[in-house]
């Protein structure tokens, strides 16, 4: 767990969580997903080696608890996300980090619908 931390400490970015009506700070890392033959929720299939922007994956200290997946919101290097899925990552019991998937926040344009 100290080495997760340290790792976040040096590399990581702060971020902002709401959820569930309470706001949390964090060192966070967040990259945009690239897997080879889905994308994660979606279920599209993708080239390989194609990087899909529209949802990233969190990694965060062991003490963040997001313990259900729906409503919250990740603000981290000007840029908001929904919290789509996580879970806790463990060995042995030991709860070693947190995980996420986000999917970008984006504001409605004109053009749509209800």
């Amino acid at each position: 767990m100290k080495n997760v931390n340290r790792i976040l400490g040096k590399w990581g970015e702060k971020a902002s969580i709401t959820k569930n009506g309470k706001n949390f700070t964090a060192d966070v890392l967040i990259q945009p997903m690239n897997r080879r033959w889905k994308t994660y929720l979606s279920g599209e299939r993708v080239p390989s080696g194609i990087l899909n922007n529209n949802h990233y994956y969190m990694i965060a200290a062991p003490e963040l608890d997001l313990d259900k997946p729906d409503g919250g919101i990740v603000e981290c290097g000007g840029k908001k996300y929904y919290i789509r899925s996580s879970g806790d990552f463990k060995v042995k019991n030991n709860k070693l980090y947190v995980w996420a998937v986000l999917a970008a926040h984006t504001e409605p344009v004109e053009g749509d619908y209800d």
